[in-house]
């Protein structure tokens, strides 16, 4: 071979070496670190370009926010406001950061929200939440009502000079009369034994020698109107607006208020509940001084009495329909139909004296077939038994406003009933007493005179302002919503339109209430004297009594001061018969049809309640809309219960 066609053979690089397949995969391997190290570099610039907010730059602002409830100032120029982020739209403000973990705490992100939205949204606050020996429920205004309470008590507990305008002495006597321990003692039993005696006594308590010959059912209820107990343990009396004219007011007779409720009553003595309220009116009975043998016997036969009535009165899911419930009769009719009441004397006796009604006065009755066996009950159970009922109801009501010992035998027989176990603090008591926020059988409390008290002291305008606002921009939505809504016809969406436009809002309090000459007004019909509780109470349910029935021949002013004067409370709500919201309102529409749907008997009674005001049509398109919500899973989560049957909910 010659040199010149002689090739030189060098050596070939790394890559000549690499078969195909290696080549390919160096190729990917290079793109993939490429990518990896562009999106660690974008990260770091995203991180680096963003504001860290003020609120974070603390530990204490972390803490705070984990661990306190919003906190809106209006009234520091130099709050801090929400700054949301340009590009997200994120607030990041301090109110923002509180609201956001006080949603976060209460969720339970273990559960699927559409398996249960309940627990998703509320399950943490359930398990997190310890409700105290002397509450029966707990909820997310708690809170908000212990603070109300605390700055009430300063309110109502300083002592006031003989100068100061009566209604404010008046709450201060009232808080006094209450706090006053060592006096209520010392008084024991006596007031209520001495009006039992002005009204006959207690048969249980007097035994033999109780009269029943001059002792009638309808004569005893006069007299407790006259000094202030219920009027409703027979029958119910009442005066309200009229459902179908609320231009005016209208007389309404309903069935008995019974001691406990109608749902365990009808069960009979084998209840649990119904067998604990029966040792609690043989124990109060023996108490106030009855044998127990015969207390046991006399009491028997009262509660059977009470069973008797309740299994008369319609349940309370048979009471939804107002128009069954509308049952207009004159004086004359009703004598006819339920003869066994002298009809027109007794409502006379129960109005005030500057009323009387004649036998063409128009009265509603709720229920007509309990008037109709209400009259062969009473005819056929004895007068003593009858008696027994009506004074243990009385003995039953004062008993908690009386001494200690009367008083723990009533918080035995509530452990069973609610699970409350202890007794709530003095103070407390005696602050809801007198702010009228306890719970009552009568509508007792000072409201008025509390919160013209509250409203100088602690009400800030500019909040009064912001929920304004707020319930603006909520009819607005609302406004909205009518006019796009599918179901709706042309009608019924003016109809909804114009009803809108006329709602009134009541927000905080009407400017009335800081004018001392209407305070004194409305007060100079009542006295109460701090060193007698009890008749101070049902001085006060007379005074209240009188102002509601002398309602009976005025017009209704449905934008009345007085109806809207009570800002001292925890409370927000929608009135139907005012067309008005009271502090801040809620637009629940879903939930409206949730709750006809699911807790009223289904689509039966969903269209029946939407048929007396939307046409036909209208009610079977919404019906039709509403069916996704109808077959949508749902659980009833609206409390969660323990063993001790006390409530906790969100």
């Amino acid at each position: 071979m010659k040199m010149s066609e002689m090739s030189i053979v060098k050596n070939p690089n790394w890559w000549r070496r690499r078969t195909t397949l290696e080549r390919t995969l160096t190729i990917i391997s290079a793109f993939a670190v490429i990518a990896v190290i562009s999106l660690v570099i974008g990260l770091v610039a995203v991180i680096l370009s963003n504001e860290v907010p003020s609120e974070f730059s603390t530990e204490s602002s972390n803490a705070e926010a984990l661990h306190s409830p919003p906190k809106i100032s209006t009234n520091d120029p130099n709050a801090q406001k929400s700054k949301p982020t340009k590009k997200d739209n994120i607030c990041f403000s301090t109110e923002c950061v509180h609201t956001a973990s006080s949603v976060l705490s209460a969720m339970d992100k273990n559960v699927e929200p559409c398996d249960d939205f309940y627990n998703f949204a509320c399950g943490n606050f359930i398990k997190s939440t310890n409700i105290p020996e002397d509450k029966v429920s707990i909820n997310t205004f708690s809170e908000i009502g212990d603070k109300l309470q605390l700055q009430l008590k300063q309110l109502v507990s300083e002592n006031r000079n003989e100068n100061e305008k009566k209604p404010f002495k008046l709450a201060n006597f009232l808080y006094r009369a209450c706090m006053n321990k060592t006096l209520i003692e010392d008084r024991g039993k006596k007031p209520i034994e001495s009006i039992s005696e002005s009204l006959g006594g207690w048969p249980a308590v007097l035994g033999d020698t109780w009269d029943e010959k001059s002792w009638s059912w309808t004569e005893t209820v006069k007299k407790f109107r006259e000094i202030g107990f219920s009027m409703d343990y027979i029958l119910d009396f009442s005066i309200g607006v009229d459902l179908k004219n609320s231009t005016r007011r209208i007389i309404d007779l309903d069935q008995s208020q019974i001691g406990l409720s109608r749902e365990y009553l009808v069960k009979g003595l084998e209840d649990k509940i119904v067998k604990a309220y029966y040792h609690y009116m043989v124990d109060m009975a023996v108490l106030f001084g009855a044998k127990r043998s015969l207390a046991e016997t006399d009491m028997l036969d009262s509660i059977n009495f009470e069973i008797a009535l309740a299994n008369i009165s319609l349940p309370s899911e048979k009471r939804r329909n107002n128009t069954a419930l509308y049952n207009p009769y004159s004086v004359k009719e009703l004598q006819g139909n339920y003869s066994y009441i002298n009809w027109l004397d007794y409502i006379n006796a129960l109005l005030p004296k500057e009323l009387s009604i004649t036998e063409n006065e128009i009265v509603i009755v709720s229920v007509p077939s309990f008037f109709e066996q209400l009259g062969p009950i009473l005819e056929k159970t004895p007068k003593r038994t009858v008696a027994n009922y009506m004074m243990w109801r009385i003995h039953g009501f004062s008993s908690f406003f009386l001494n200690e010992e009367l008083r723990k035998r009533q918080l035995e027989y509530s452990t069973v009933l609610s699970g409350r176990e202890e007794q709530e603090a003095r103070w407390k008591e005696c602050v809801d007493i007198t702010s009228g926020s306890a719970d009552s059988e009568f509508d007792l409390g000072l409201p008025i005179s509390v919160g013209a008290l509250y409203v100088r002291k602690h009400f800030n305008e500019d909040a009064k302002s912001i929920a304004l606002d707020m319930v603006n921009g909520i009819k607005n939505v609302f406004e909205n919503i009518l006019k796009e809504i599918s179901w709706m016809d042309n009608e019924t969406r003016g109809s909804a339109l114009n009803k809108l436009q006329k709602m009134t809002t009541h927000i905080g309090y009407p400017d009335e209430i800081l004018n001392d000459s209407k305070l004194e007004e409305y007060y100079k019909n009542l006295d109460i004297d701090p060193e007698k509780y009890l008749e101070s109470v049902l001085k006060m349910s007379v005074f209240g009594t009188n102002y509601a029935f002398n309602k009976l021949r005025k017009p209704v002013n449905k934008t009345d001061w007085l109806s809207h004067a009570k800002p001292a409370v925890v409370n927000a709500y929608y009135s139907a018969l005012e067309n008005s919201i009271r502090e801040y309102f809620f637009y629940v529409y879903i939930g409206l049809i949730l709750y006809l749907l699911k807790k009223r008997g289904g689509l039966a009674v969903f269209y029946t309640s939407l048929s007396t005001f939307l046409p036909t049509s209208t009610v079977l398109l919404c019906i039709e809309q509403s069916l996704c919500i109808y077959t949508f899973p749902n659980s009833s989560h609206s409390a969660s219960y323990g063993s001790t049957g006390k409530v906790s909910s969100l």
